[in-house]
């Protein structure tokens, strides 16, 4: 069985201690692919994932998508290339509408 990358943790709500609140903590295998850092709106702390080691966690994950996708879990994506050029030229276009409406300080 693979390391947990997120574990699930529980606490105590802050509003009712009879409660218990779900929340996400770092398991044994997310050292070096994620930090927790400290959440100034919440007791429990935020799992924070380092950028540079995104493709390292992506082949990590690999064979449980794989087998995710091949059970009928998930779908796997499918990247249309003429569909994302067309939503990315209809979104510089909006981009190039907003900065000219604001050039012209109209509200858009």
């Amino acid at each position: 069985m693979q390391p947990v990358l997120l574990a699930k943790a529980f606490r105590a709500s802050g509003k009712d201690p009879s409660k218990v609140r779900p929340h996400r903590k770092l398991g044994q295998a997310g050292d070096g692919f994620a930090v927790e850092i400290e959440n100034d709106r919440a007791p429990e702390s935020v799992v924070q994932y380092v950028e540079t080691r995104f493709d390292d966690l992506l082949e990590y994950f690999a064979p449980t998508i794989d087998a995710m996708a091949r059970e009928g879990e998930i779908k796997p994506a499918v990247r249309d290339a003429a569909k994302g050029a067309e939503y990315r030229a209809a979104f510089e276009a909006a981009q190039r509408q907003r900065e000219e409406a604001a050039g012209r300080q109209e509200v858009f």
